[in-house]
C-alpha cells in the first residue's frame, strides 16, 4: 500500500515540474523574463532615451537605425526651470541638453530581423512627445486625434416617460394593496332575520389594519339572490375577534344578531351589540355603553378586613370578605388589629364581557352582563358584578344581579 502511494505521489510530481517546465519555456521564448534561446537579451527597459542611444551608440556616431536629434530639439525637450529657480553649480550646458523625459524600449534589433522591423515603428511613434489627458484641461482645437465618444444623454421625453410608469406601477401596488386590506371578510352566518320564509347571508367585514386587528367592521345582509340589501354599522367598530351570533331573543320566529369585538389586553373588554333586522329595518336592542351608564357601581375598603360594592341610585350593596388573602396583602391595606391605615376605593368597571346563552325552559336566547371588580391595582381582581337579562317588549330587561368572588 505504502508503495502504490509513493509511486503515485512521483508521478504527480513529475508531471507537476513537466508543467511548470513548459510553461517556463514558452514564457521565455515570448521575452518576458530577457532571453531569448541563444541566451541574448531580447527584452530591455530603459529608464533614460539617453542610456539607449548611449549603448547603441558608444562612439556618437550616425546610424541610419536610430536617428539622432538636433540641438535645437534636444532644448525643447528639457524641462523649463522653474520660477525663482537658480540653476545648479556643477551642471553644465551640455548635461542639461541631454535631459529628457523617459523613454522604454522593449526590443533589441541586432537579434532578429522581425524584431528590428518592430522596434523601428515603436522608435518612430516614441518620437512623438508625450500628451497627458487631465480632467479640467481643454483639447487642443487643431489637434488630429479622435475626441473621446461622450455617451448621449437620454431624451427628457424617454425619462419622464420612464419615471411616470414607475409612478403608475407603484401606485397600482399601493391600490392592489388597499383593496386586499380593506373589506376583508371576518365571519359568514345563515339565517332568517328579515322574514320567516327566506333565509339571508349575514357577512361581517372590516379593513385590516395589522395582524388580527380591524378596523370599520360592519355586517352586510343579503337576500336569496346574495344581493345586498341592509349593512349595519355599530358605534365600536374596531378591534380583533369580531364574530357574530344567530339567535332567537325576541321569540317572533326571525333570527337576532348578536356581535362581540374584543378590545385586546390583558383585562378581556369587549364591544357588544345586539340587532333585530325585523323587515329590513335595523334596530339595536343591546349596547354594552348603554348597559354601562345605567349600571354603574362605586367601591370601598372597610374595617375587619372588608369592601363594599354599592350600585348608584340604589339601595343595593354587597360586602366581600378579604380575611383570607396573604398577610403582606392585608398590611399593605390594614392595621393588625383591622383597622384601615388609610381610606382606599375600589373600582367596578363598565361592561368587561358579554355571552349569550340559551334558556332551555323559555327556548329563547338570554344574555348574561360581566364587570370586573378590582382593588389595589387592576390585576388585583376581586370579583365581578354579574347581570343577567332577556328581552321583554323590545328590550332588554335584569331579571337577575349578584356579585361573584373567587373561592378562598
Amino acid at each position: 500500500m505504502k508503495k502504490n502511494i509513493l509511486l503515485l505521489f512521483s508521478i504527480i510530481l513529475v508531471v507537476f515540474c513537466m508543467i511548470i517546465l513548459s510553461g517556463y519555456e514558452k514564457v521565455k521564448m515570448a521575452g518576458v523574463f530577457g532571453y531569448d534561446i541563444d541566451n541574448k537579451a531580447s527584452c530591455e527597459i530603459f529608464e533614460n532615451e539617453d542610456d539607449f542611444y548611449q549603448k547603441e551608440n558608444p562612439d556618437n556616431s550616425q546610424n541610419d537605425n536610430y536617428p539622432q536629434k538636433s540641438e535645437q530639439e534636444l532644448d525643447k525637450n528639457q524641462d523649463a526651470p522653474k520660477p525663482n529657480e537658480t540653476p545648479e553649480k556643477n551642471t553644465s550646458p551640455k548635461d542639461n541638453k541631454f535631459k529628457r523625459k523617459k523613454r522604454h524600449r522593449f526590443f533589441d534589433p541586432k537579434n532578429h530581423i522581425a524584431e528590428r522591423e518592430i522596434f523601428g515603428i515603436l522608435h518612430n511613434q516614441s518620437n512623438t512627445p508625450f500628451k497627458y489627458l487631465r480632467r479640467g484641461l481643454k483639447r487642443d482645437p487643431n489637434s488630429s486625434e479622435e475626441k473621446r465618444r461622450i455617451p448621449p444623454k437620454p431624451c427628457l421625453y424617454v425619462l419622464e416617460k420612464e419615471n411616470s410608469q414607475k409612478q403608475l406601477v407603484n401606485h397600482l401596488q399601493v391600490l392592489s394593496n388597499q383593496a386586499l386590506k380593506k373589506g376583508v371578510v371576518l365571519m359568514t352566518a345563515f339565517g332568517n332575520v328579515i322574514q320567516k320564509a327566506a333565509v339571508n347571508k349575514i357577512v361581517v367585514k372590516g379593513d385590516s389594519v395589522s395582524g388580527q386587528y380591524y378596523d370599520n367592521i360592519i355586517i352586510e345582509i343579503y337576500d336569496v339572490n346574495d344581493a345586498l340589501i341592509n349593512t349595519i354599522r355599530p358605534k365600536s367598530n374596531s378591534g380583533y375577534g369580531a364574530n357574530i351570533m344567530l339567535g332567537d331573543f325576541a321569540g317572533n320566529g326571525l333570527k337576532q344578531i348578536f356581535l362581540g369585538i374584543n378590545s385586546g389586553g390583558s383585562g378581556g373588554f369587549g364591544y357588544f351589540y345586539v340587532f333585530d333586522a325585523q323587515n329590513n329595518q335595523v334596530k339595536t336592542l343591546f349596547d354594552y355603553q348603554d348597559f354601562s351608564q345605567k349600571n354603574q357601581f362605586t367601591g370601598e375598603y372597610l374595617d375587619n378586613f372588608k369592601t363594599k360594592v354599592s350600585k348608584k341610585d340604589s339601595n343595593q350593596h354587597y360586602i366581600i370578605d378579604l380575611s383570607y388573602r396573604p398577610k403582606d396583602y392585608l398590611d399593605m391595606i390594614w392595621k393588625p388589629g383591622g383597622q384601615l391605615i388609610a381610606p382606599r376605593k375600589i373600582d367596578i368597571s363598565d361592561v368587561n364581557t358579554v355571552f349569550p346563552y340559551y334558556n332551555y325552559a323559555t327556548q329563547l336566547y338570554e344574555l348574561i352582563i360581566y364587570q370586573r371588580v378590582t382593588g389595589l391595582f387592576n390585576a388585583d381582581s376581586l370579583g365581578y358584578v354579574i347581570t343577567q337579562q332577556h328581552l321583554k317588549d323590545g328590550e332588554f330587561v335584569t331579571f337577575f344581579e349578584g356579585l361573584m368572588i373567587f373561592p378562598q
